[in-house]
């Protein structure tokens, strides 16, 4: 007789902090906060301090992490962006929304990242940007990488989606490009209650932007002075995401 193993069993582990989460529910609901309160703000400052980055905002799926970040970058309409063939579609979508042409190139074998001499053999005075993605929680060779962009002057954006808290010599994935992005999908390891993502990074500059974009464009309440997206991350989402990170390791182990 066989019995069919699920991917992940979100009803333990929802049984495990059940709790804690119907708290979550209650308290929103009871509250009427739902769009940027203070429960964003502080599952924001909570990946920060978690992976060691200066910023981290929050937005509504790890597609629109990926879209967002791009949009931030204002790369050259036409110019080609390097990235992995394999990879999640969601990346490829946001480069060509941009009108940005992907430059696939091949990966290892050994752990399914882009491969570092292909990026180095595909490069050339079109490129404005790798896309690396680090593929079921393995980092990518990014720090080569992003000395190889240093020298050609190209942008670097890790996609992070299958890698939170992943880490490359004491670095968290995400933190070593010009921009990271983040999935916290039911799937992925610290996992929502539907769909939700961030954006991190060190650059004051880049943050401001994305934290307008996510909000129709507006960088102060009633005051819209770029083109943006309704991108912001649920409070609800926050808060479920906030507690399960309070309980992160011990519920990884358990998985």
């Amino acid at each position: 007789m066989t019995k069919r193993v699920k991917y992940i069993y979100l009803d333990r582990e929802y049984e495990t902090l059940k709790l804690e989460l119907d708290s979550c529910f209650n308290s929103i609901m009871s509250q009427g906060l739902f769009i940027l309160r203070e429960d964003v703000e502080r599952f924001e400052q909570a990946v920060c301090e978690r992976l060691n980055t200066k910023h981290c905002i929050g937005v509504n799926s790890g597609t629109d992490a990926l879209r967002l970040s791009i949009a931030a970058l204002s790369l050259p309409k036409g110019s080609k962006v390097i990235c992995p063939a394999h990879c999640f579609i969601s990346a490829v979508n946001a480069l060509l929304e941009f009108n940005l042409v992907p430059s696939f190139v091949d990966i290892n074998e050994e752990d399914h990242n882009i491969n570092l001499a292909r990026i180095k053999e595909t490069c050339d005075d079109q490129t404005s940007a790798i896309l690396v993605v680090h593929m079921n929680g393995i980092p990518a060779q990014v720090e080569e990488i992003v000395n190889f962009a240093k020298e050609k002057s190209l942008k670097v954006i890790e996609d992070s989606a299958q890698a939170f808290d992943s880490s490359l010599n004491g670095r968290s994935c995400g933190t070593f490009g010009d921009i990271g992005t983040l999935s916290m999908h039911p799937l992925k390891t610290l996992n929502a209650a539907g769909d939700a993502g961030a954006v991190i990074t060190h650059s004051e500059q880049l943050a401001e932007r994305v934290r307008a974009l996510r909000n129709i464009g507006q960088r102060c309440k009633g005051k819209y002075d770029s083109f943006g997206y309704n991108s912001r991350l649920d409070n609800l989402q926050a808060k479920i995401l906030l507690q399960k990170l309070k309980h992160f390791d011990e519920m990884i182990i358990r998985r």
